[in-house]
């Protein structure tokens, strides 16, 4: 069989937006996300130890939740997630969906977790389609510092797997699996009710409040 011709360029941006994602935003991952991930990044949804579920009825919820911001459990949004990647894409590919979830949780104990269930970007390349997909959980340590959430990755769990499917047949790229850095990474953060703006180089990452 004929091996199909690969737009690494594109595979290469692809993996290194979702590897980076939890990072920055914690995408982030975040992905926000950084995702510097942004972030941003397992099968278990259960919220990081400390995080703070608002009880105070006789404030609104967003206002609560506002109050504690940045700490709270998060999810990405992957609409915005996915017009952040279409910017990286060169113009021979596309991006055709971004599915799954990725949950950021900022422990009011300073722990921080950025959980992947089978977070899964498929795109148009020249030749076939490529699919990408993150899952698995990264944890460490984090700490607000003037308006930053300063992340410190302690323990990669997350895996990168991906395969590029054409007419002479599918390629399965290398897995990448997570390996701890002891590496601090940050964005800056704003809150907006029950919406978490993590901003980093990469760009601006939205999160929604996720009890």
């Amino acid at each position: 069989m004929r091996t199909p011709p690969m737009p690494l360029a594109l595979i290469a941006t692809a993996a290194l937006a979702l590897a980076g994602c939890s990072d920055s935003a914690g995408t982030g991952d975040a992905t926000g996300t950084d995702g510097s991930g942004s972030p941003a990044a397992s099968s278990s949804t259960t919220a990081t130890a400390g995080s703070p579920t608002p009880t105070n009825t006789e404030q609104p919820l967003e206002s609560q939740i506002a109050a504690g911001c940045p700490t709270g459990r998060w999810v990405l949004d992957n609409d915005v997630w996915g017009d952040l990647l279409r910017s990286m894409i060169p113009s021979e590919g596309s991006l055709d969906s971004v599915e799954g979830e990725v949950f950021l949780s900022l422990g009011a104990d300073g722990s921080y977790s950025t959980v992947y269930q089978d977070w899964t970007m498929t795109m148009s390349v020249e030749g076939g389609t490529a699919v990408i997909t993150r899952d698995g959980t990264d944890s460490g340590t984090w700490a607000d510092r003037d308006g930053r959430a300063v992340l410190t990755d302690e323990s990669s769990g997350s895996a990168v797997t991906g395969y590029v499917e054409s007419p002479q047949g599918r390629i399965d790229m290398p897995t990448t699996d997570g390996v701890p850095t002891n590496v601090g990474e940050s964005f800056a953060y704003e809150c907006e009710g029950t919406t978490l703006l993590a901003t980093t180089d990469e760009g601006t990452f939205t999160f929604t409040w996720a009890p």
